[in-house]
């Protein structure tokens, strides 16, 4: 039997995949609304408003009748409106939840040996909470207002500022949380600063000058630290290894000393 007017097969393959289809076509769209939104005279300028397209019946193949905005589209609209109403707040509380994700990630991938460590994942959601969503928020506003336009040179100067303050910053904090969660001292601290702390700094610029390439190139300035918390979410899992790693390692010396 035909499907449509292509002659395609019937079939829930097809159904799937003219499902997932849909929902990436509105996706983008969502994308591309959230991103039109942000784009205001500066950090601290008015932002067009968004509105939400009017639901529209789409004929597609097999007499299917599904709607433009969907879900996505409306978690799009709705994220956009908190961000328009209060940035730092939406920014700060997307940091704390991207940041609890990641480290329940690491610890289910690598469960740690005296069990799942919730003191660990709160102090990680605490960092993005208050460091990481305010902290991006004006950085980044900062850079952008500082350092206008997307010229190579004030590309390299945005983001080698970046390697040499914000990151580091992040990382001495990251290990005082791991410090803190383990219950171990300052002298601990410090072994984990002499020992892994530059050896994670230039890891990093492995990885953090090309996310914040793209940040300032391609990324409206109110949605970079949202693109810079999924980034940080792969980081952090990272972080979150290492940290673990030289706090025990820390601690056992400390132990056998």
């Amino acid at each position: 039997p035909a499907a449509g007017s292509l002659g395609l097969a019937s079939s829930p393959r097809l159904a799937r995949t003219q499902t997932l289809t849909m929902r990436f076509t509105a996706l983008l769209c969502a994308l591309g609304s959230a991103s039109a939104l942000a784009r205001g005279p500066g950090l601290f300028g008015q932002t067009r408003r968004l509105s939400v397209p009017p639901k529209a019946p789409v004929r597609i193949r097999g007499g299917e009748v599904a709607t433009k905005t969907n879900s996505v589209t409306a978690a799009a609209a709705w994220y956009a409106a908190r961000m328009a109403a209060a940035p730092v707040l939406t920014k700060s509380v997307t940091s704390g939840l991207i940041f609890a994700a990641s480290d329940a990630v690491a610890q289910t991938i690598a469960p740690p040996p005296e069990g799942r460590n919730y003191k660990l994942t709160f102090l990680t959601a605490m960092v993005g909470l208050c460091f990481m969503g305010p902290g991006a928020h004006y950085w980044y506003g900062f850079m952008t207002e500082a350092f206008p336009g997307g010229g190579l040179k004030n590309l390299l100067i945005k983001t080698g500022a970046g390697q040499v303050s914000f990151g580091p910053c992040f990382t001495a904090i990251f290990f005082a949380v791991s410090c803190l969660a383990n219950n171990q001292g300052i002298n601990s601290y410090f072994s984990m600063m002499k020992n892994d702390f530059v050896r994670t700094w230039f890891n990093g610029l492995c990885y953090w000058p090309l996310v914040d390439l793209i940040s300032y190139k391609l990324v409206p300035v109110n949605y970079i630290p949202l693109f810079v918390n999924f980034a940080s979410f792969v980081w952090t899992i990272y972080l979150a290894f290492k940290a673990a790693a030289s706090a025990r390692a820390a601690g056992t010396k400390l132990s056998s000393a």
